[in-house]
């Protein structure tokens, strides 16, 4: 075979490769992936209100009363799913399915009605998305930019602060949901079956909006109005990140449009409610500091709304394997019979062992204050709490 001869059977084999090639890319399967993680928590409090029993307390093993001072152990565990794949066109989709198997509450510690203590397995999250040099949209069953959004202090800890909810009776005597177990959250959407766009990110910024049709069962806040037909509600939020100096920022600012909610159990309804809230980090070397303010709008309890105001400010360090910090919750909810006001402080520590397995501690202290007029008047102690969190 001459050389010309060679050249052409080489091209013809080289173009043939090619087109196989693409043929096979679009063709191929979008690529599967699977992580989760599962953690324990086992913790003490001893708090001014010993052997009581307010609604809405989170109740384990069956057990009818919660008793501070009572050693427990809770677990909570994650299996999530996603599926990724590019059209022919180059735009990327995936879609992702969070399962959730554990005995500690989440609807409980965010303000809803809680379970018996019965473990649980369901569909946290479920969702599909589509994402290009025009942005990102979710649709689906997933958190909102409100939520997810926030670069305050309360991140900085490495037990969640509302983990304490579990261990000590933190939440108000009366009105339903208790203002101190919001810590620094607002009245959110959680996994409310919604439409979301987050915009690209342009010189350090990027946007977030959410369009949630009706509030279902998984959100925060069920919402109606007199007519017993939803409003929609809408989250959304701005954040921006870049470097200053020898160091980098991160600072946000979200917030959510409620529908109207039904006040305690009078069946009255308030109006629409807004509320807010931001939050800026500084890291520089092993040092991160933090700090953030909410206003989480009107909450109803007894006769009357009030505001819903907060801060958080805290700091890190991180030394390679293990790590510290310092943070305090500070909120206030107004009250016609007295503002009710929640004070938190938590030392946390972590360090990493090494192939995902981190072990946490926590020293919390708390002060809930109440109206003098309220059983109980509040609650003031402290806790520890240990975890062990595995990541795959």
């Amino acid at each position: 075979m001459d050389f010309k001869n060679k050249l052409i059977a080489s091209t013809a084999i080289c173009v043939v490769g090619m087109v196989n090639a693409g043929t096979a890319d679009a063709a191929s399967k979008p690529k599967l992936s699977i992580s989760g993680y599962y953690e324990v928590f086992a913790g003490w409090a001893d708090g001014d209100r010993i052997g009581s029993t307010v609604d809405g307390t989170p109740v384990y093993q069956g057990d009818a009363s919660q008793v501070e001072g009572k050693f427990n152990i809770v677990h909570y565990g994650e299996i999530r799913f996603k599926a990724e794949g590019k059209t022919d066109g180059g735009m990327k989709w995936g879609i992702y399915f969070e399962d959730v198997q554990d005995d500690y509450d989440a609807d409980c510690a965010g303000g809803g009605s809680c379970g018996t203590g019965a473990e649980k397995q369901s569909t946290d999250e479920a969702n599909i998305w589509f994402s290009g040099s025009w942005g990102k949209v979710e649709i689906g069953g997933q958190d909102g930019p409100a939520d997810r959004v926030y670069h305050g202090a309360e991140g900085l800890a490495h037990i969640p602060p509302q983990l304490l909810d579990v261990f000590a009776d933190t939440q108000t005597a009366e009105g339903g949901r208790g203002f101190a177990r919001e810590k620094m959250n607002i009245n959110d959407t959680a996994d409310a079956t919604k439409i979301t766009y987050y915009t690209p990110r342009i010189s350090g910024f990027q946007a977030g909006y959410s369009w949630i049709p009706e509030l279902d069962s998984k959100g925060s806040v069920a919402g109606s109005d007199t007519s017993g037909e939803a409003d929609p509600a809408h989250e959304f939020a701005v954040d921006w990140t870049g470097k200053v100096g020898p160091g980098s920022i991160k600072a946000s600012w979200g917030g959510t449009l409620m529908p109207g909610q039904v006040q305690d159990d009078t069946g009255t309804f308030e109006d629409n409610n807004f509320g807010w809230r931001a939050g800026i980090t500084y890291s520089q070397g092993p040092w991160t500091v933090a700090a953030g303010y909410k206003d989480a709008g009107e909450w109803a309890r007894f006769d009357e709304t009030g505001d819903h105001t907060g801060f958080d400010v805290g700091v890190a360090y991180n030394g390679g394997r293990w790590e510290v910090a310092l943070v305090h919750i500070n909120t206030k909810a107004e009250d016609n019979e007295g503002d009710n006001k929640w004070k938190h402080t938590m030392l946390t520590g972590a360090y990493n062992f090494g192939g995902g397995l981190t072990g946490n501690v926590a020293l919390h202290l708390f002060d809930l204050d109440e109206p003098l007029d309220v059983a109980d008047g509040g609650n003031s102690g402290s806790a520890i709490i240990l975890g062990l969190g595995a990541k795959f």
